[in-house]
């Protein structure tokens, strides 16, 4: 856009409308939050879970422009079925958030089973390439990819090194994603700290196990510790999500945002 040309509105910059998004793990927690947002900004949307029946929620809560998908991330199969029947709803995809992830079950490191980490890396990392390389083909021009990393990344948990290690290389396969599908699709990734979905309350229950704690201590020290004096919510990580899938972002490729309350900084 040439400088002399009057910018968009906010308003415009953020409408949606025409646009189809693809969430994964959309079934509950994040997934669930980051599909709402992109709804509510006027996206339709293809919710693929596991669980159909949670998806399927998911649509009966965006109410219009929106489909119901039951995939194994892990199968690159299941993974093109949902792209096309999205193309085949909407016409297009313009957004892709591979949300589907696990952090479960927790193991010390020199008892960790590999068919474990099998599992986890399968999903976490290879599902996020994998609806990449389905979704991209029948992505537009100006689309945009935006992955879940971690905090865990960079400040690893105990007993959750095999799920450190996933979002370590989401993050990374981010940039390498970005690199390569600029400049006609961008790339990025939010990193959320300690969010309160049910997810995030097993993950303190496990930690809080392994140190012999009270899960609600844990919460309480994290709390403490972080400058916002607060855990996160699923919306404080779909917001972030809505701002990165928008073109109040696109300048930005190959990022991942922390979106953590400030607890890397103590």
């Amino acid at each position: 856009m040439s400088v002399d040309q009057p910018s968009p509105s906010i308003a415009e910059i953020l409408d949606l409308s025409g646009k189809t998004a693809v969430v994964t793990g959309a079934g509950s927690g994040l997934g669930r939050a980051i599909a709402r947002r992109l709804h509510e900004a006027g996206a339709s949307v293809c919710a693929v879970d596991i669980d159909l029946a949670s998806a399927e929620l998911t649509v009966e809560l965006l109410g219009s422009r929106a489909i119901a998908q039951k995939a194994d991330v892990r199968d690159a199969a299941a993974n093109r079925t949902f792209a096309q029947a999205a193309v085949d709803a909407f016409g297009r995809i313009d957004i892709v958030v591979p949300a589907a992830g696990i952090f479960f079950p927790t193991f010390p490191i020199m008892e960790l089973p590999e068919e474990e980490w099998d599992r986890l890396i399968d999903i976490n990392l290879k599902g996020t390439l994998l609806t990449a390389q389905a979704c991209v083909p029948h992505m537009t021009e100006g689309g945009t990819i935006v992955n879940i990393a971690s905090t865990s990344a960079y400040r690893p948990a105990r007993n959750l090194g095999h799920y450190a290690a996933s979002k370590g290389g989401v993050s990374l396969l981010t940039k390498s994603m970005a690199l390569e599908l600029a400049p006609r699709i961008r790339c990025n990734a939010v990193a959320p700290g300690s969010i309160d979905t049910e997810g995030g309350q097993r993950t303190a229950a496990a930690f809080a196990a392994t140190i012999g704690a009270e899960p609600a201590d844990v919460k309480k020290g994290y709390i403490t510790r972080n400058p916002m004096q607060r855990e996160g919510v699923a919306d404080d990580i779909a917001r972030v999500v809505l701002f990165l899938a928008s073109p109040l972002s696109s300048y930005v490729t190959g990022e991942i945002v922390l979106a953590d309350g400030g607890i890397l900084l103590t």
